[in-house]
């Protein structure tokens, strides 16, 4: 902590950093971080989890992390970049242990032969705000000696009495071909615009279908309204075949399927103006269809779309569709409250592509979650409203 403080002392004020030396002092936690700027938040579902934590540097750097409240420019520490964590709440941690480490700790304080380090801390994680760090970096290549990463956040989320989908997941859908897909024997017949279905697709870009599996990754008003019958969770291009990039699961019950696209990110990051270089991208949703009402739910979690971006992704659509071009446009606000479609055969949807009510406004803030019910006149006959909560 003397090192840190002295180094504090005797340097430039400069504004909050971003990565003081991009591509080698990059922070990441739980895969989020990379590329971005300070002060950035990982979302984790709270329980047992393990987080890991990694860090780009130069062979053989010393690591020191400090934790504390993220407050952009706390200490500036000249051209490396500035502390962005405030002094008053400072603890220097060395490899997840206060103070100085025992013996089985150290291998961990300096990166390997290909400058990374890295830490996974197995832990029960609380719901909402559990702290922020900040690495810095120690080596002679540097030209101040020292480089400093992003600071980010690790935030627990909480679910409340509902849960964003079934607690119990039964089956895991995912990795599969990019933009794949995977069909479901329903338990019960669903209806769907007044048509009763026995199999559902699953596909992987966030939709499901009820004739054909759909491969289509680019979402638009025109291919939802004449393309077959849709609901879309959100609509854009995932990227789950990846393990590290996300997963789809389900779970059926007598009266119920539920499937969830977890921490799922775009493919490639290419929306994201990031090549392939980073994921900070984190989104989770999910679909739920109740058999005996024929109502649809859809619910949405950490929705952060290339949040730190250069380009964030703009062109989500989430709704329902009775499809094969039956339908009028009918793109409304949904998160402005009850909506409700004009016809019994309407789609009843929004196209953030358009951006007719402005960017993406579903996702949940602070370890919430937002969701949308759309209901039936009668048992998935329509006309159908979509009622946010």
């Amino acid at each position: 902590m003397k090192l840190l403080l002295a180094l504090a002392c005797v340097s430039l004020t400069l504004s909050a950093q971003t990565t003081g030396f991009p591509g080698v002092n990059d922070l990441r936690m739980n895969g989020v971080g990379s590329g971005t700027t300070s002060c950035f938040t990982s979302f984790v579902n709270a329980g047992p989890r393990t987080i890991n934590f990694s860090i780009d540097g130069v062979p053989n750097s010393i690591v020191l992390i400090a934790a504390g409240v993220c407050q952009p420019g706390a200490a500036p520490l000249g051209p490396a970049g500035t502390l962005d964590l405030s002094l008053v709440s400072l603890n220097i941690i060395l490899d997840g242990t206060a103070g100085i480490p025992g013996p089985f700790l150290l291998p961990w304080t300096v990166t390997n032969s290909a400058g990374l380090w890295s830490l996974g801390v197995a832990v029960n994680m609380p719901a909402g705000p559990v702290g922020s760090i900040q690495g810095l970096l120690l080596n002679a290549s540097f030209p101040t000696g020292f480089a400093v990463t992003q600071a980010g956040s690790l935030f627990g989320l909480s679910l409340g009495a509902v849960p964003l989908c079934p607690s119990t997941i039964g089956m895991d859908l995912s990795p599969i071909t990019e933009d794949g897909n995977v069909p479901i024997a329903l338990s019960s017949p669903f209806t769907f615009y007044g048509v009763a279905y026995n199999t559902v697709f699953v596909n992987m870009n966030g939709n499901l279908t009820f004739v054909a599996p759909n491969p289509d990754f680019s979402p638009s008003q025109a291919d939802f309204l004449g393309s077959q019958p849709r609901i879309a969770g959100v609509w854009d291009d995932w990227s789950p075949q990846d393990p590290a990039q996300g997963t789809v699961r389900a779970r059926q019950t007598a009266s119920s399927l539920a499937v969830e696209w977890f921490d799922v990110r775009h493919y490639g990051l290419v929306d994201c103006g990031l090549g392939a270089s980073g994921f900070q991208d984190s989104n989770t949703f999910c679909i739920e269809l109740a058999y005996l009402t024929g109502n649809i739910t859809i619910r949405h979690g950490a929705m952060t779309l290339c949040s730190g971006s250069v380009t964030p992704s703009t062109d989500q659509l989430v709704g329902i569709s009775p499809g094969f071009g039956s339908s009028a446009a009918n793109n409304v606000d949904l998160s402005a409250g009850l909506s409700v479609a004009p016809s019994a055969g309407s789609a009843l949807y929004e196209d953030f592509g358009l951006t007719t009510f402005g960017a993406f406004d579903l996702g949940p803030t602070w370890g919430s979650f937002s969701g949308l019910t759309f209901t039936s006149n009668g048992s998935g006959a329509g006309p159908y409203s979509s009622i946010p909560f």
